[in-house]
């Protein structure tokens, strides 16, 4: 344990996994002696089940924030030991609803008095040793539940590696990360409009059917960002749906992607990129002046279907 404590944070995994088989060891032990056939890791269902009453898994699962796999696992458990029971959902007969059965509510009143002691000696080891350990325990739940730890490791990583963005044809098959990420960043920002949603919805109908494309790119085969590139009248296109994935923003991919997207329109000889912006939208605003795009006046073959933007900018690429 002393080894493992000198490696701090990187060894945060091994440590709390460790504390949290020594509190689940004394748990059967406590249980056992008492009588109870019981384990800890029944409890969240069943304590749940207790105070919720019958639910259906899917439920369960999402309201203790663990995997269905889990729940229905531990569940299996429980119904062999004849604690709970399934049921019909008598609005949807496709539905089960799991509840206590008459042994499961019995099972809970002799449990009562165990979990009650063990409340109280939990409660006497954290006041006693460390008095905000559970509020920094949630802190770190609920941070790790906007931003997985593995996207955390990713970011380190991509801080010492250079970063390999890819372009991939856009496909069906990529479809829900384009709206999720788009719709997530306008939630964000600038709100959802009915354009937007019509566009996201149908990107091969809207954009690709009427002459432009929609960029899908990738890092290490995950989806990281998008892009749209739309025909404007007078050989300009015009940039929208222009997203990087919320997990990997500021990693300077928003460079890069702008980078992508400026070479594609090169690529297609455009004269130059249109794109309107929004007061909300500070940090892209000054990626778009790096880049070299500046404000104009509303171009006449661009036109805001959205009702929100209030200033358009364009990029020269091929003076005439």
């Amino acid at each position: 344990m002393k080894y493992l404590q000198e490696l701090g944070p990187l060894a945060l995994a091994s440590r709390l996994k460790m504390l949290s088989e020594k509190l689940m060891t004394d748990g059967i032990r406590i249980y056992r002696e008492s009588g109870l056939d019981f384990e800890p890791r029944w409890f969240p269902v069943t304590f749940y089940l207790r105070n919720q009453g019958p639910a259906p898994l899917t439920t369960i699962a999402k309201d203790l924030n663990q995997s269905h796999p889990a729940i229905v696992q531990v569940v299996r458990i429980l119904e062999k030991k004849g604690l709970v029971i399934r049921t019909k959902d008598e609005t949807d007969s496709r539905i089960n609803r799991v509840g206590l059965s008459d042994k499961g509510i019995h099972m809970i009143s002799q449990l009562q008095p165990v979990w009650n002691d063990i409340h109280q000696a939990a409660r006497s080891l954290i006041n006693d040793h460390a008095p905000h350990f559970v509020a920094d325990l949630e802190k770190i739940e609920n941070a790790l539940e906007e931003t997985s730890n593995y996207i955390r490791i990713k970011r380190e990583m991509l801080k010492r590696e250079p970063l390999t963005l890819h372009i991939v044809p856009f496909d069906k098959k990529y479809l829900k990360a384009y709206r999720e990420m788009n719709l997530d960043w306008l939630s964000e920002y600038v709100g959802v409009s009915p354009h937007d949603r019509t566009i996201l919805k149908d990107p091969f109908g809207e954009v690709i059917s009427k002459g432009g494309q929609v960029f899908i790119v990738t890092l290490t085969r995950e989806v990281v960002g998008t892009f749209t590139l739309a025909p404007v009248p007078g050989n300009h296109c015009k940039l929208s749906k222009f997203v990087v994935k919320r997990e990997y923003r500021r990693l300077g991919i928003g460079h890069q992607l702008l980078d992508l997207a400026i070479g594609k329109a090169r690529e297609a000889g455009c004269f130059s990129i249109l794109l309107l912006t929004h007061p909300n939208l500070q940090e892209a605003t000054k990626l778009y002046v790096k880049k070299g795009f500046y404000e104009i006046e509303r171009h006449p073959g661009l036109t805001d279907h959205t009702g929100r933007c209030s200033s358009c900018m364009q990029l020269v690429l091929n003076h005439k």
